[in-house]
């Protein structure tokens, strides 16, 4: 019969694992979904602005051409929806605590 041969474990085989725990990745899904309605509750060029710029990574001035608005118009559409973002995602972020 042959021998068998132990092979041992590679170094860090068993080390922890340094990423988020199931609950933080929970929680973090939680907070992504509250963000997508309150997102998807704004009013319509809102929801473009705070979309192209904070999701979509674009600079003011590139939104505002996309949606064909001056800089100042965009950055009041922009005002708006994060005020009216602000005020849901408190309510949401309460009643999850809650």
């Amino acid at each position: 019969m042959r021998r068998r041969r132990d092979h041992p474990l590679p170094e860090h085989y068993d080390a922890a694992d340094d990423g988020p725990s199931p609950s933080e990745m929970l929680a973090e899904s939680k907070r992504a979904q509250c963000v997508r309605e309150a997102v998807n509750g704004l009013p319509v060029r809102q929801k473009a602005a705070v979309t192209l710029c904070y999701f979509e990574g674009l600079s003011n001035r590139e939104a505002a051409d996309i949606l064909e608005l001056n800089i100042k118009a965009l950055e009041s559409l922009l005002t708006r929806g994060r005020r009216q973002l602000a005020g849901k995602l408190e309510t949401e972020m309460i009643e999850l605590k809650g």
